[in-house]
Protein backbone atom coordinates (compact mmCIF):
# COMPACT_ATOMS: atom_id res chain seq x y z
CA UNK A 1 0.00 0.00 0.00
CA UNK A 2 1.22 3.24 -0.67
CA UNK A 3 1.37 6.27 1.94
CA UNK A 4 -2.36 8.29 1.46
CA UNK A 5 -2.87 11.45 3.34
CA UNK A 6 -5.98 11.64 5.67
CA UNK A 7 -6.99 13.66 8.61
CA UNK A 8 -6.08 11.49 11.52
CA UNK A 9 -9.04 9.73 13.12
CA UNK A 10 -10.24 11.06 17.03
CA UNK A 11 -9.06 7.28 18.54
CA UNK A 12 -5.85 7.95 16.90
CA UNK A 13 -5.36 11.48 18.73
CA UNK A 14 -6.18 10.11 21.67
CA UNK A 15 -4.06 6.65 22.05
CA UNK A 16 -0.98 8.68 21.10
CA UNK A 17 -1.45 11.95 22.47
CA UNK A 18 -1.25 13.80 20.28
CA UNK A 19 -1.97 17.64 19.88
CA UNK A 20 -5.80 18.05 19.18
CA UNK A 21 -4.20 20.49 16.53
CA UNK A 22 -2.93 18.02 14.48
CA UNK A 23 -5.33 16.99 11.90
CA UNK A 24 -3.80 15.21 9.21
CA UNK A 25 -1.28 12.60 8.66
CA UNK A 26 0.38 10.58 5.46
CA UNK A 27 -0.19 7.05 6.46
CA UNK A 28 0.78 3.49 4.65
CA UNK A 29 -1.31 1.14 7.24
CA UNK A 30 0.29 -1.73 6.03
CA UNK A 31 3.90 -0.81 7.53
CA UNK A 32 2.19 0.64 10.45
CA UNK A 33 4.03 3.69 9.51
CA UNK A 34 2.78 7.37 9.34
CA UNK A 35 4.03 10.81 9.29
CA UNK A 36 2.70 14.24 10.75
CA UNK A 37 3.94 17.99 10.40
CA UNK A 38 4.93 19.32 13.44
CA UNK A 39 5.64 22.87 12.46
CA UNK A 40 7.33 25.29 10.40
CA UNK A 41 6.47 26.19 6.77
CA UNK A 42 7.34 28.88 3.53
CA UNK A 43 10.10 29.28 1.15
CA UNK A 44 13.40 28.40 2.61
CA UNK A 45 12.09 27.59 6.44
CA UNK A 46 13.09 25.22 8.38
CA UNK A 47 10.30 22.28 8.90
CA UNK A 48 9.94 20.11 11.30
CA UNK A 49 8.08 16.11 11.42
CA UNK A 50 7.21 13.34 13.13
CA UNK A 51 7.75 9.68 11.45
CA UNK A 52 6.20 7.17 13.14
CA UNK A 53 7.28 3.62 12.63
CA UNK A 54 5.78 0.61 14.32
CA UNK A 55 4.72 2.89 17.34
CA UNK A 56 8.09 4.49 17.36
CA UNK A 57 8.66 8.28 16.56
CA UNK A 58 11.95 9.33 14.68
CA UNK A 59 11.92 13.22 14.19
CA UNK A 60 13.00 15.26 10.95
CA UNK A 61 14.36 18.76 11.00
CA UNK A 62 14.52 19.48 7.07
CA UNK A 63 15.37 23.16 4.83
CA UNK A 64 12.07 23.55 2.38
CA UNK A 65 12.00 25.04 -0.71
CA UNK A 66 9.36 25.63 -3.34
CA UNK A 67 9.69 26.97 -7.17
CA UNK A 68 7.49 26.97 -9.73
CA UNK A 69 7.11 23.67 -11.37
CA UNK A 70 7.89 24.50 -15.44
CA UNK A 71 4.87 22.08 -16.87
CA UNK A 72 2.31 23.42 -14.45
CA UNK A 73 1.60 26.92 -13.10
CA UNK A 74 -1.10 25.03 -10.27
CA UNK A 75 2.39 23.54 -9.22
CA UNK A 76 5.32 23.62 -7.15
CA UNK A 77 8.64 22.00 -7.38
CA UNK A 78 9.03 20.96 -3.24
CA UNK A 79 12.81 20.60 -2.17
CA UNK A 80 13.53 19.15 1.38
CA UNK A 81 16.90 18.89 2.90
CA UNK A 82 17.21 16.53 6.12
CA UNK A 83 19.19 18.34 8.01
CA UNK A 84 19.67 14.80 10.91
CA UNK A 85 17.47 11.81 10.85
CA UNK A 86 17.48 8.37 9.88
CA UNK A 87 16.00 5.66 8.31
CA UNK A 88 17.00 7.20 4.75
CA UNK A 89 15.54 5.60 2.37
CA UNK A 90 12.21 5.77 4.49
CA UNK A 91 12.47 9.31 5.22
CA UNK A 92 12.95 9.98 0.91
CA UNK A 93 9.65 7.67 0.34
CA UNK A 94 7.57 9.43 2.73
CA UNK A 95 8.58 13.15 2.08
CA UNK A 96 7.98 12.67 -1.74
CA UNK A 97 5.06 11.25 -1.17
CA UNK A 98 3.95 13.95 1.45
CA UNK A 99 4.93 16.54 -1.42
CA UNK A 100 3.70 20.53 -1.17
CA UNK A 101 1.50 20.40 2.01
CA UNK A 102 0.03 16.53 1.30
CA UNK A 103 -1.28 17.90 -1.60
CA UNK A 104 -0.84 15.93 -5.10
CA UNK A 105 -2.52 17.79 -7.20
CA UNK A 106 -0.44 21.06 -6.33
CA UNK A 107 2.89 19.08 -6.41
CA UNK A 108 5.10 19.20 -8.90
CA UNK A 109 8.89 17.19 -8.47
CA UNK A 110 10.21 16.59 -5.21
CA UNK A 111 13.36 16.36 -4.44
CA UNK A 112 15.08 15.21 -1.28
CA UNK A 113 18.42 15.45 -0.21
CA UNK A 114 20.30 15.01 3.02
CA UNK A 115 23.63 17.37 4.18
CA UNK A 116 25.88 15.25 4.65
CA UNK A 117 27.83 15.11 8.11
CA UNK A 118 28.95 12.51 10.57
CA UNK A 119 25.33 12.08 11.67
CA UNK A 120 23.97 10.83 8.11
CA UNK A 121 25.02 7.35 7.42
CA UNK A 122 22.21 5.19 4.46
CA UNK A 123 21.15 2.66 5.79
Amino acid sequence: MAFIFEKIPEVTKQEYGFDITKRWWLIDRERDTFLIPTGGAGCGDICFFDLYVDKKVTKIIAEISYSPNKNDSRKEDVKYVVLHSQPISLIKEVLTAYGFNGNPEFTGEVTVEFKSDKHNRAN
